[in-house]
């Protein structure tokens, strides 16, 4: 009997070792999250509005930007921050906090191009934001998009997180094949609209279409642009190539 006992207490020790473990595990996986907002929250039909209003926001930038020049696709020196404003100040952007916007602000302008890297601009910008989904909640952009959870990674939020980004996926294609209809849409283009949806989630359904759009405006103006650089908020397109 006290052999049990002795058992059975170890057993409930490493059980709260075990929750212990978990609980700074999300700690450590949320820390760059200053967002109180419940990703678990999003079903999968919210995660289909999340693509459409993605589209919507880039419809309100070619629209604020370009007005009836619309079909060129390329915004002259367009500054990521004023984006963010200018979408933020949109009807479809109501509810989204200060906090989130200057959030979304300090995420696009910290990035910064390297110049003498043989990476192409735009794959650079790519490869940050897919940084930033994994440093965010602790699973990779690829694992994401491919529906392969680790095992010790929480069920219900990777399946909203799987929802959001197919559902980017599929939206984004849809606009820029309707965009350039001669062309076939960037997988790149495609791949940062679902990178970008992801790490905005944060932040709920509006900035989660918000950040989704910009990452997406950014990269078409880099394949479908000059090709020029990114780099402090700033993306420098046909004017000064």
């Amino acid at each position: 009997m006290k052999t049990i006992k002795i058992v059975g207490l170890f057993l409930a020790f490493l059980f709260a070792i075990s929750l212990i473990y978990k609980g700074c595990e999300e700690d450590e996986v949320n820390k760059n999250l200053n967002s109180d907002f419940d990703i678990t929250t999003i079903t999968s039909e919210e995660a289909k509005e999340i693509g459409k209003l993605h589209n919507k926001f880039i419809d309100r930038a070619f629209d604020h930007y370009l007005d009836d020049s619309k079909s060129d696709g390329q915004i002259d020196n367009l500054d990521l921050i004023e984006l963010v404003d200018v979408l933020s100040q949109q009807p479809e952007a109501e509810g989204l906090s200060n906090e989130s916007i200057g959030q979304i602000k300090d995420f696009f302008y910290e990035f910064s191009t390297d110049k003498d890297s043989d990476v192409p601009y735009g794959e650079q910008f790519l490869n940050y934001v897919k940084d930033k989904v994994e440093e965010s909640y602790g699973v990779s952009y690829e694992e994401i998009i491919s529906n392969t959870k680790r095992a010790n990674f929480d069920s219900k939020q990777f399946t909203a997180l799987h929802n959001i980004a197919v559902s980017a996926h599929s939206s984004s294609k849809e606009y820029w094949t309707a965009f350039y209809p001669d062309k076939a849409p960037g997988t790149g283009v495609i791949a940062g609209d679902s990178a970008g949806v992801l790490w905005g989630a944060a932040f709920g359904p509006i900035g989660s279409a918000l950040a989704g759009g910009i990452v997406s405006m950014v990269l078409n103006e880099n394949e479908y642009g000059c090709g020029g650089p990114v780099f402090d908020g700033m993306i420098h397109t046909p004017k000064d190539c």
